[in-house]
């Protein structure tokens, strides 16, 4: 795989050569790292250890068509979902074409909001229409059966590149990639939409260098920019192949050309340092996001694909003002919601719904529900016609599953889908209170346990220093399955407390002769009601926080005992 991306992994970074410090090997030991191969690894991913891509079934079927269709000109289409994933993957599959030398290149993401998710029929009659013969899919279509049957009537054929979870029987495609279709043996199951899409770019790329067709020299290094976005928001595993991509990727993001991220980093304040997977997911996503959420026109394949410096720096601006909106509304509606919810904590789950909750941000209420009350929220916007569009959402604790959930309940539901801890449903409002009775059957075997706060390692203050965090910050990247650490602090005395702008709090500390500084966002009221003089017992990640050029390190607060 080394000759397929054309690097060492030595600019990523260098292996530990001195004794690690203590904490740091506490906390990796308790995440089962014991040996120097397999810390070594943690720190210098090498590319040479990615998997094949023709290893993923139907790829060999997938590319041979790919290449006919070069050697013929076709039309050929690309079809994303609108999310980030779906969007990275989409941004980072047409440059390739383009840079392949694909001359007739067409694609589509139907809108989140007015078309819904899925591989619409109406979609590939229109490429149909325009004259496409070849559709590759990213992140969507592996469910799509019907529009796969009429893609074959018209004569287009159909590849589908898809990382969800089949139903039923699979579609009648052309080809389909995707390791989680069932009959898939690569192992590549932790890929997201985006993932299996640049897995499509390598391949594509041996076939034609292959051929001739493509000068030996092309480097798909440029294509991880948009990797990592939709890698890390997609909630994958960080794991194997995309921990070793996102850590190349993150490097690629700092440097990329593309001028719409460049000028999106440079007004969020993230240029000039090194880049973290917080900074995606906390940073550059949610103002992604927000313009598919809001859909007023702006959307982000745009942010990806734009070629202008002077038009990315425009559409920079339409994305703060976009989020500006979309924050409020989310305020507002979050205000509502808690007040519904307060109702229901005698249930093991969380259902509240309303006309005045726009469409785009119930997941985001979601996600804050199930934070707040520890179970698993379903929110839903009331349209006009009397259905209700849903997002659900687990806390962090939970082990539910709700594409499981919601497939026992589907006898109330219009549709469903997604994943594990993020999942869609449409339902009509009369079938509301049956589908309230389903979950209730359906979640009362999982009835919610006292929380108990996850940790790392037990620290003390002193042990957090700035030679801890230079080492700890060369673990990243951080996410599913390699989360930021949480480390136990015990007999920690609040000297000063005060309130940020949003309700947050920030915190000095001591331990000891050792003072720090602390933030806790989203406080609970156990928190509000603290006094400076207490001592706590805290759970913390230690961070760096960059403010004016300059970084210093704090600890955000996950939960007070």
């Amino acid at each position: 795989m080394n000759a397929d991306t054309q690097s060492s992994s030595s600019s990523v970074t260098e292996a530990p050569e001195m004794a690690l410090p203590p904490l740091l090997k506490r906390i990796l030991e308790s995440r089962g790292y014991y040996t120097k191969d397999a810390i070594q690894k943690l720190f210098r991913p090498t590319l040479k250890d990615l998997r094949d891509p023709f290893t993923l079934d139907g790829m060999s079927i997938a590319i041979e068509r790919l290449v006919k269709a070069f050697e013929n000109k076709e039309r050929v289409a690309v079809y994303a979902d609108f999310d980030l994933d779906g969007t990275s993957g989409l941004a980072l599959l047409v440059q390739a074409l383009e840079d392949f030398g694909y001359q007739n290149l067409e694609y589509y993401q139907p809108l989140r909001l007015s078309e819904g998710y899925g591989l619409h029929v109406a979609a590939v009659e229109d490429l149909k229409k325009r004259g496409v013969s070849v559709i590759i899919t990213v992140d969507v279509g592996i469910t799509a059966n019907i529009a796969a049957l009429k893609a074959k009537e018209l004569g287009i054929d159909l590849i589908i590149t898809d990382h969800h979870l089949p139903k039923g029987e699979l579609p009648e495609a052309y080809a389909i990639v995707n390791p989680n279709k069932g009959t898939c043996a690569s192992q590549l199951g932790h890929l997201s939409g985006a993932g299996v899409a640049f897995y499509l770019v390598l391949a594509l790329k041996r076939a034609l260098e292959q051929k001739g067709y493509l000068p030996l020299g092309y480097n798909p290094k440029k294509l991880l920019d948009c990797f990592v976005i939709g890698t890390i928001t997609d909630l994958v595993p960080l794991k194997e192949e995309n921990r070793i991509l996102v850590k190349h990727g993150l490097l690629q993001l700092e440097n990329t050309v593309r001028p719409g991220l460049r000028s999106l980093i440079q007004k969020l304040g993230l240029n000039g340092r090194a880049l973290s997977s917080a900074d995606v997911a906390l940073g550059l996503a949610p103002k992604l996001n927000a313009l598919s959420r809001m859909e007023m026109g702006l959307m982000p394949r745009q942010v990806l694909m734009v070629e202008s410096v002077d038009e990315a720096e425009a559409m920079v601006d339409q994305i703060i003002q976009n989020n500006e909106l979309r924050k409020f509304l989310q305020k507002e509606a979050l205000v509502k919601a808690t007040e519904m919810a307060e109702l229901q904590k005698d249930l093991p789950f969380i259902f509240v719904w309303s006309k005045d909750f726009h469409k785009g941000i119930i997941g985001l209420i979601a996600t804050q529900l199930a934070k707040d009350f520890s179970r698993p929220a379903f929110v839903g916007s009331l349209d006009e016609e009397g259905f209700i569009h849903g997002s659900s959402r687990l806390p962090e604790t939970s082990a539910v599953h709700l594409v499981q959930v919601l497939s026992q309940n589907a006898e109330f539901l219009v549709r469903s889908g997604g994943h594990q801890a993020a999942a869609g449903f449409v339902l009509e409002e009369k079938m509301a209170e049956q589908f309230k009775s389903g979950l209730h059957a359906t979640l009362s075997s999982a009835l919610r346990t006292p929380f108990t706060q996850n940790f790392d390692a037990v620290a003390n203050l002193r042990d957090i220093d700035d030679d801890f965090m230079s080492w700890y910050e060369k673990l990243e990247p951080f996410g599913k399955d390699f989360p930021q650490a949480i480390l136990r602090l015990e007999n920690v005395t609040i000297l000063e407390k005060s309130e940020l702008r949003g309700g947050h709090l920030r915190l000095s500390l001591q331990q000891g002769r050792k003072k720090s500084q602390a933030v806790y966002f989203n406080p609970n009221s156990r928190a509000r009601d603290m006094q400076a003089g207490e001592v706590i017992e805290i759970f913390v990640e230690p961070q760096w926080n960059h403010f004016r050029g300059e970084k210093r390190l704090q600890l955000q607060i996950k939960s007070i005992i």
